[in-house]
């Protein structure tokens, strides 16, 4: 495993078993740990050519399926079809355009502005 992907057997190893320096371990203790690792490790997600998933977006897929679903069972015709969690967290729908400041004075003119106008 660690001539698989060292980093990844680190990571898992402290993860799971609060050990941050594997190097101090006896070997066979080290790999008692490493057979122990759970089947979603890192690691062994690798070695089996498995791309984790998180649970999150997996949730997130699956509450935009649902929305879908909503939409195309209970929409009036030509109605929006609604924001996606998926795009929010990706950030694929528009974003507000943001302004910058290169000095004090750019951002306490622009305040003064923003301030006298609202």
């Amino acid at each position: 495993m660690l001539g698989f992907d060292r980093d990844a057997v680190v990571c898992d190893l402290a993860e799971t078993y609060n050990v941050l320096d594997y190097k101090t371990l006896p070997v066979m203790t080290l790999a008692t740990l490493c057979a122990g690792l759970h089947d979603d490790s890192r690691i062994k997600m690798e070695i089996a050519g498995l791309q984790r998933i998180s649970p999150t977006f997996a949730a997130i897929r699956a509450a935009d399926t649902l929305t879908i679903i909503n939409y195309a069972l209970t929409a009036k015709h030509g109605a929006k079809l609604p924001t996606l969690y998926q795009d929010v967290m990706t950030s694929k729908q528009k974003q507000k355009k943001t302004t910058g400041f290169s000095s004090i004075e750019e951002f306490e003119n622009a305040r003064m502005r923003f301030l006298n106008n609202g």
